[in-house]
């Protein structure tokens, strides 16, 4: 089975259109979902191998699509997802990502790694173009499934900061007290991100009008982040948190000399 794998593998990195073709129909193991982000990202897609752009002619191109498109068909389970999960990622490519997602959901074997990749990158794809409602559903999409494993914190913080951006604070308070939980429990592998999800539950709360709480928050993080040590001593998430907790605690002369150090340091860069 490794080397059907193997074969597949080589025929799709030096473009060898019927011979992958031939691999595929002799498939009799699921392949790794990197294997077909892999066929359509060089293969179908046309981007460069080794500097060489890769497509064929529009006729081999069909044919091997058309194959693709038999194998998302297949009664054979195996061969059945792997064309789904290549169509899905050539769907996603082409910016058609309700059609990719349609794939993606069909998956049986496999098909958990190949969704919670497109719902990441669809979400911070469509988070970078400004469409926050999209960006909403792909995240959301992502934390139902996967939001309690390790390592979902990045996409969770994204998603409460795109709450709070959209005025949805209770949505947003909820999310950032489950990476805190996960935080407590020490399942977080991001570095450095101790404070964020309580700065987001600080700011959730604000929005909320729940202005006891937030101050109550606002102390606990300004006594973590050194609040009354020399603030060149302090670290620049340190300031950036700190400020943000003088303003909710109404402590406007400090909150001024923290302004003045930021701005300090940002024109010494």
């Amino acid at each position: 089975m490794a080397a059907q794998v193997d074969r597949l593998i080589e025929h799709v990195q030096y473009a060898r259109f019927d011979e992958a073709i031939a691999a595929l129909e002799q498939l009799a193991t699921y392949l790794p979902e990197s294997v077909a982000r892999e066929i359509v990202d060089v293969f179908l897609m046309g981007i460069e191998w080794h500097g060489t752009k890769l497509p064929g002619t529009p006729e081999r191109l069909a044919k091997l699509e058309r194959a693709f498109t038999d194998l998302s068909r297949n009664s054979h389970p195996i061969k059945r997802d792997f064309g789904r999960a290549v169509l899905g990622r050539r769907h996603q490519l082409e910016g058609h990502a309700d059609d990719a997602l349609a794939f993606y959901q069909q998956i049986i074997d496999g098909g958990e790694r190949a969704l919670e990749s497109f719902a990441l990158e669809e979400g911070a794809r469509t988070c970078r173009q400004r469409d926050p409602e999209r960006a909403i559903r792909y995240f959301e999409l992502y934390r139902s499934r996967y939001g309690k494993s390790t390592g979902a914190e990045g996409a969770l913080l994204e998603l409460g900061d795109l709450y709070i951006a959209q005025g949805e604070h209770a949505k947003a308070l909820e999310v950032y007290q489950s990476v805190e939980t996960q935080r407590t429990r020490g399942v977080l592998l991001l570095k450095g991100i101790d404070l964020t999800p309580r700065r987001g539950m600080m700011r959730s709360l604000q929005g909320l009008g729940r202005q006891d709480e937030a101050q109550s928050l606002a102390r606990q993080l300004l006594k973590e982040t050194q609040h009354g040590t020399p603030l060149e001593k302090l670290a620049d998430p340190e300031l950036m948190v700190g400020l943000e907790c003088l303003k909710v605690l109404g402590m406007t002369e400090d909150a001024a000399r923290y302004e003045r150090e930021i701005t300090r340091r940002r024109i010494g860069q």
